[in-house]
């Protein structure tokens, strides 16, 4: 496949002061063959001006302004727009390298239907200035078969971002064939579980020794305080359900199984961290009731008492026996 035209998606909500570099970063790509689409989420700065002035200066840049919904369905509203054989998605305050497209094309004919790049976080002061730089895993270059997947999906969790949607490409038609989309409604997680829809379709992979994407990383950054003090619960339920179809399907291998019992294990302290932020007593309890109330996640309660360290393991203990003012006790103080 020579030169395959590159989608590259971008949701923007509210970036008007880091959108351009993100912009410019693609428009300075070494790589010819590529659009650029930029799904508008109801911006309330300058964010859509700047964008409608970057389309009116290059056909290659499509725009689309939609009331806010959140990045699931921005992101989705791109990949129904996308006329590329691969899609990409980028975030509107990320970046990415000059070559990056250059890379993935020169591994082409590895004919993968997920290529996948390394990422650094950017640490930035409060002035927007990066002060530290830090690698997050560089991908050995690897090819794996959609037969050899399911005993290598601990490999890939072990070694590279895999939660991420961001620093990677896919092939439209095997997100068109597996109707993949992200999910809407999915507060936090929606890239993780956008990922694992490929894996469970068992997407083949090449990985790229290139560190391409860009990830700004604010100061005091906070996952939980960014998006809201909203209920995180649903996203965690399906993450677990996704998995255990994937495992029922795949037939992890027991490495495999324990990587992915080892990331969902941080993301149980991801939504936890929300009691921290709770003012009301029956607020700083109900993360811990939901989660464990969870009849998929009870199932796996003692392979996540087995992974959590020493300081969390009380903390699951008197969740699992519905201790739950206890647990959130534990939780902050020791």
């Amino acid at each position: 496949m020579n030169n395959p035209k590159h989608s590259i998606i971008v949701p923007a909500y509210n970036t008007g002061n880091a959108i351009r570099q993100c912009i410019d970063s693609v428009l300075k790509q070494t790589y010819p063959n590529w659009e650029l689409i930029i799904v508008d989420d109801g911006s309330k700065d300058n964010t859509s001006e700047i964008i409608d002035e970057y389309a009116k200066n290059d056909n290659r840049i499509k725009v689309f302004h939609i009331p806010n919904e959140g990045v699931s369905y921005a992101r989705n509203v791109g990949l129904a727009a996308a006329q590329g054989e691969y899609v990409m998605f980028v975030d509107s305050d990320d970046w990415i390298e000059l070559d990056y497209l250059q890379q993935v094309g020169n591994h082409m004919d590895d004919d993968a239907d997920m290529y996948i790049v390394g990422i650094t976080q950017d640490h930035e002061d409060n002035n927007g200035n990066i002060y530290y730089s830090e690698i997050k895993g560089t991908p050995v270059y690897r090819h794996i078969s959609s037969v050899n997947l399911h005993s290598e999906i601990g490999y890939l969790l072990n070694t590279i971002n895999m939660e991420s949607s961001c620093l990677k490409s896919y092939r439209a038609s095997f997100l068109r064939k597996h109707n993949i989309k992200f999910m809407k409604g999915m507060i936090v997680f929606e890239d993780f579980y956008f990922v694992l829809q490929c894996l469970y379709h068992q997407s083949s992979i090449s990985l790229i020794p290139f560190i391409g994407y860009h990830y700004r990383m604010e100061l005091d950054y906070n996952p939980v305080v960014r998006r809201g003090r909203r209920d995180f619960y649903p996203s965690i339920s399906n993450l677990f359900k996704m998995l255990d179809l994937m495992d029922m399907k795949l037939g992890l291998s027991s490495y495999s199984h324990e990587q992915v019992m080892r990331v969902m294990t941080a993301k149980i302290s991801v939504v936890l961290n929300q009691s921290l932020y709770a003012t009301k007593w029956a607020d700083r309890a109900k993360p811990f009731k939901m989660i464990f109330s969870d009849a998929t996640i009870k199932t796996r309660i003692k392979e996540i008492l087995n992974i959590a360290g020493g300081r969390f393991r009380l903390q699951y203990k008197l969740m699992g026996k519905g201790m739950f003012n206890l647990a959130y006790i534990a939780y902050r103080y020791l």
